[in-house]
């Protein structure tokens, strides 16, 4: 996550924008904030504006897959907004839309009503929260439906599932586990002191449920699930990784990393328990994020992230 810093732009009757650029989103990042970034478009032509999307930067400098959107869901996503991309000599124009008349988002990712109301420009944000789509919720899960799960394990783990009250684990280690507090980076990861105290609250509210972890390092992840029983769902990898959120988005109840990836798996379950860390975001950051948290969520208190501006 990179810092948001805010460049205002006024949209009037006298603003030249409204008449020469349409309205459109930037698509960055993971499939998670992908996502958020579609539902906010979707909710920008609710009320009848003209939008497109623009996936950027290029693959060959984002540091994740690329644009994800209409390979992972059933439904080409691009027929619902535009991807300009797609358009001829995309490269050189959105380049000037993109510089001239770009408009972002807050250091607050949350919730900004105000963002709804921009008409015209080119809007760079993440949009973290349901409160965007609301009104609408039912309608983004349908159009955010899942390809088919292929694949032998994946298929036995589908029947298992619907069998047995299962609990998503999302724990995120890898690299992230040397980021400390105190790096300035925001992907610092939640510690064992929540997922053990988790893991407690999931045990009072469902003493015979299953778990299911799911990991980019499951040395680490088997070492905070400690002796309890539980399967690993290690072989989505690549471009198959959105089958991980798909397979959680069939799990009854979840446990999440502060990650957008086990947020969407757990929001499009429309999960009957979802324990959640408090705060999202490390304490130093400039960013923070109260509008997270789908209703109804238990946040438990992630000590490895201090006491701040996010609690």
């Amino acid at each position: 996550m990179r810092y948001l810093h805010v460049r205002k732009i006024e949209v009037n009757s006298h603003n030249s924008l409204r008449n020469q650029v349409v309205l459109t989103v930037r698509i960055q990042g993971g499939l998670g904030n992908q996502m958020f970034q579609y539902a906010f478009a979707r909710a920008l032509q609710r009320r009848g504006l003209s939008v497109a999307m623009h996936w950027h930067p290029p693959r060959r400098k984002s540091l994740h897959t690329g644009y994800s959107l209409d390979s992972v869901f059933a439904a080409p996503l691009k027929h619902n907004v535009p991807l300009r991309n797609d358009r001829l000599l995309s490269s050189i124009t959105d380049t000037v839309h993109r510089k001239f008349y770009r408009i972002r988002q807050s250091s607050n990712v949350g919730f900004d009503p105000t963002l709804l109301e921009i008409e015209s420009g080119y809007i760079d944000g993440y949009f973290q929260s349901a409160r965007y789509f609301a009104d609408f919720s039912e309608q983004i899960r349908k159009e955010l439906a899942f390809r088919k799960i292929s694949g032998p394990k994946n298929a036995e783990l589908l029947e298992w599932i619907d069998k047995n009250f299962v609990v998503a684990v999302h724990i995120r280690g890898g690299d992230y586990l040397n980021r400390g507090a105190h790096s300035g980076d925001m992907g610092v990861v939640c510690g064992p002191a929540y997922y053990q105290a988790a893991l407690q609250e999931m045990d009072k509210q469902q003493p015979t449920a299953s778990y299911l972890v799911f990991s980019d390092d499951f040395d680490y992840a088997n070492r905070l699930m400690g002796d309890r029983g539980f399967r690993n769902v290690d072989w989505n990898t690549g471009q198959d990784s959105w089958k991980d959120m798909a397979l959680m988005s069939r799990c009854s109840a979840h446990i999440t990393a502060n990650s957008s990836f086990s947020w969407w798996g757990s929001w499009l379950a429309d999960s009957k328990l979802r324990i959640m860390p408090r705060p999202w975001f490390p304490a130093f950051a400039a960013s923070y994020n109260h509008d997270i948290y789908p209703d109804g969520a238990v946040t438990l208190k992630c000590p490895e992230s201090p006491a701040g501006v996010n609690d």
